[in-house]
């Protein structure tokens, strides 16, 4: 189990998911079905805990929010 502890230090609002990597994505926006885990929607100074069962391999953090990903809101990260 791998647990994320979040904090929004922005002034918009964002989100956390956790996806297999590469994330799937249609049209520009990321395939909701394939997320492993998903936050709810941060405002500014906004802080939760998003956790998910994760086998090894690659993943990715994404923001869920549409047009985030594409603008380059993402982590990858490896589960050995």
């Amino acid at each position: 189990k791998v647990t994320f502890s979040v904090e929004n230090q922005g002034a918009m609002m964002h989100g956390l998911a956790v996806t297999k990597a590469p994330a799937k994505v249609t049209g520009g926006m990321l395939d909701e079905s394939t997320f492993l885990a998903k936050g709810g929607n941060l405002a500014a100074g906004a802080s939760e805990t998003v956790s998910a069962d994760l086998q090894p391999g690659d993943y990715e953090l994404v923001c869920h929010l549409a047009g985030h990903y594409a603008a380059g809101q993402k982590l990858p990260f490896k589960v050995e």
